[in-house]
């Protein structure tokens, strides 16, 4: 696992084309498509790549992003355990910004989480909640982010 995220995060760091990018961590380890994995697995994933973005001292920010079910109404977040949480069809996503452009710098919709239980990688970790009404799909989709910077 270490190989294939410290590459990614390398090619990433080193081209300026795109500005963001993800990788499913079932594109990390096929053993993390049984969806009763993604919990551990995108806690994995991250401190993985959180280690070695900040070790080769990489100018990008690393985040996981944990695709949560969709609802009717607005919900809010309920917090709990990262473990206990209704996870969506999608995997957890490693994903990559260069600095400065990272959605929730100016952007709506993100609030911050005051604490998640269970989260065993809290230094310098930022958690957010993000939750939208989707149109094309007539419910409301709901994210929770991890954020290293």
């Amino acid at each position: 696992m270490h190989d294939k995220v410290y590459g990614w995060l390398a090619a990433f760091a080193a081209q300026s084309e795109r500005s963001r990018d993800d990788l499913h961590v079932d594109q990390i380890n096929a053993a993390f498509k049984d969806r009763q994995t993604w919990a551990d697995a995108g806690m994995q994933c991250f401190t993985s790549a959180v280690r070695v973005a900040r070790a080769e001292k990489m100018p990008i920010t690393v985040a996981m992003e944990f695709f949560l079910e969709s609802t009717e109404a607005p919900e809010g977040f309920a917090g709990g355990r990262l473990q206990d949480m209704a996870f969506s069809w999608t995997p957890p996503a490693l994903t990559v910004y260069h600095k400065g452009t990272e959605p929730w710098i100016g952007g709506t919709g993100f609030e911050p989480v005051a604490t998640l239980a269970g989260l065993p990688y809290k230094d310098g970790v930022t958690a957010l909640f993000q939750e939208w009404f989707d149109e094309s799909e007539g419910d409301y989709d709901r994210r929770l982010w991890l954020i290293a910077e």
